[in-house]
């Protein structure tokens, strides 16, 4: 392993080490919203959050991709902080695992056990609302209606106006068949 490897390991356990051992992995979707976007508020003071939230599990990152967040809580609080300050870290235009990375984790780490929000206690499990099939069949087609009705009004608007320009495309070769009847015959 490399010095900065050798650094990255120490320095970030240490870190690490103040924060309770059981609820590492044990992170809370609204704890995790909340530091990211004070993560990044810390970070880019002068910048609003761009991102959409959206929750995914298994063996993904916590990244961006077409400014949709897409948080793993499944991973535990290291891995969080961890893809995220490698998130941050790109927005700076620094490379990865560099000196800045390893302090902008480290202080990344700090600050999410300072804030408490590393806890023991169990994450509650989200529950999932059942949707109506039928009322989502129908706003789907509520909304069809209305985007269908508005390109219609648009192609409407382009067929008077291709029919306005015939009549006088039609009017103009008249007149100047009138004037002009011998030469053109």
């Amino acid at each position: 392993m490399t010095q900065i490897a050798n650094d990255y390991n120490r320095i970030l356990s240490k870190a690490w080490a103040e924060a309770p051992r059981e609820g590492i992995h044990n992170v809370w979707r609204q704890d995790a919203v909340k530091a990211l976007k004070a993560l990044f508020k810390r970070e880019f003071p002068n910048r609003r959050w761009p991102y959409e939230v959206k929750f995914t599990s298994g063996n993904r990152y916590t990244w961006v991709r077409y400014h949709v967040l897409s948080i793993n809580c499944d991973r535990g609080w290291e891995h969080l902080v961890h893809d995220w300050s490698h998130w941050l870290n790109q927005m700076h235009g620094r490379k990865p695992h560099c000196e800045e990375h390893l302090r902008l984790e480290r202080q990344c780490a700090q600050f999410v056990i300072g804030r408490g929000w590393v806890k023991t206690e169990a994450a509650p499990v989200p529950v999932q609302e059942k949707t109506d099939k039928v009322v989502e069949h129908y706003k789907r087609l509520l909304s069809n209606k209305a985007a269908t009705e508005k390109r219609l009004f648009k192609h409407r608007s382009a067929l008077d106006r291709a029919e306005k320009r015939l009549k006088t495309l039609d009017r103009d070769i008249r007149a100047y068949y009138k004037k002009y009847a011998e030469r053109l015959a």
